[in-house]
């Protein structure tokens, strides 16, 4: 029989409201042949709903069906085992010379997605953030480092490290002389 006005509706568990439902219309794209699209937001999770199709005739008769099966989205399938949690891990050295730039690199990080963050405190009050960094201390001292990550699955670790700045920073700042114009005179402090 073609020509209904057909719908279908996804009805998630523990929601019992049926004000709560929205219909969804459904298009025939062949003799007695409906097709209906629902697009689920990115964080939309359904352990089980169900799919109920309502069709009517032109003589205002309903017939309503529960589709048989269930419907699952961003859930683990059971031959999907879940992600395991990411794990962070900081490649740096354990002691540098204050002043000077180095590297600080997270790609021994795991995760089973994509690691889509990496951000990291590095004990000075200064933040970056990316896979691979550089920074400088400009005072000795002994400095905790924090790389955060964040996977594909919103799933996070956090790793700290300290590092030891040893020595003092070198800085050149111009001095004025009168009569010698700008002279670059270096100190430490």
């Amino acid at each position: 029989m073609s020509g209904l006005d057909a719908y279908f509706s996804i009805r998630m568990p523990l929601i019992n409201d049926p004000s709560n439902v929205v219909e969804l219309p459904m298009r025939e794209t062949s003799d007695g042949h409906y097709v209906g699209y629902w697009t689920a937001i990115s964080n939309a999770v359904a352990e089980g709903a169900q799919i109920e199709i309502r069709a009517t005739d032109e003589f205002g008769n309903e017939v309503r069906e529960t589709a048989d099966g269930k419907l699952y989205i961003n859930t683990p399938s059971d031959d999907e085992p879940a992600p395991s949690e990411p794990r962070a891990v900081i490649d740096m050295p354990a002691s540098i010379d204050s002043g000077k730039s180095f590297v600080l690199d997270a790609s021994s990080s795991e995760a089973d997605g994509e690691i889509v963050d990496y951000s990291w405190s590095f004990g000075d009050g200064t933040r970056a953030s990316g896979e691979s960094v550089y920074h400088t201390y400009h005072r000795s001292g002994t400095y905790t480092v924090t790389l955060g990550i964040t996977d594909e699955y919103g799933q996070t670790d956090q790793v700290t490290q300290r590092i030891q700045a040893v020595g003092e920073a070198s800085v050149i700042l111009p001095v004025p002389r009168p009569g010698h114009g700008d002279v670059r005179t270096p100190f430490s402090f």
